[in-house]
């Protein structure tokens, strides 16, 4: 009989165990979303709103969400950089078109490669356009400029570069592109067979 209430006092403790770690692992891994809606330098000042005076983050595990659809254009207050935090940016869920990604021209300036980054990145679903508000193409859209960082693109439309898609400025850097869509296969390999 006590061997059986040893055993049952066992499995309730393991129990209550298991329960306490999934809820330890749920907040450990849950994320911050926030949703940044279309217009002039909204995602780059929610980006910089996010960062503290000394470089930390106001939460690590912060995803950015544009919104999809008509005329849900992005217009860039220069280029999106990040330093030593894992930067994400996605497409809110959804069939709509994707969020439009366009650089800026500061007053009396030159626009800049959408973005730098300078830790990993995760791009999802955006439409990121490397012709400015005024009509110039910039050389590249995304000149990554630390060593080992992660570049991950998942089914986004990437256009415009006068040079290159990504500029490799340090050792160690790994880029993966996940295509989704064929219609986007068929535009990069329309432009490979034209050249």
């Amino acid at each position: 009989m006590e061997k059986l209430y040893s055993l049952n006092r066992l499995k309730l403790t393991m129990g209550i165990f298991a329960i306490v770690l999934c809820f330890l692992s749920t907040a450990l891994y849950s994320q911050r979303v926030v949703q940044v809606e279309p217009g002039l330098y909204t995602l780059t000042e929610a980006i910089s709103a996010d960062t503290l005076p000394d470089g930390s983050r106001v939460d690590s595990n912060t995803v950015y969400e544009l919104e999809r659809g008509d005329n849900k254009i992005y217009i860039l207050n220069g280029e999106i950089s990040n330093i030593g935090y894992h930067l994400t940016i996605r497409a809110e869920a959804g069939d709509g078109k994707r969020p439009y990604l366009v650089p800026g021209v500061p007053a009396g300036g030159e626009s800049s490669a959408p973005l730098r980054p300078k830790g990993d990145v995760t791009l999802k679903g955006l439409h990121i356009t490397n012709r400015d508000i005024n009509g110039k193409i910039n050389e590249r859209a995304i000149r990554c400029s630390a060593d080992d960082i992660r570049v991950d693109v998942d089914d986004c439309w990437i256009n415009e570069s006068s040079q290159s898609c990504f500029r490799l400025d340090n050792p160690g850097i790994k880029i993966y592109v996940k295509i989704q869509s064929s219609a986007i296969l068929a535009i990069l390999m329309t432009r490979i067979m034209e050249e």
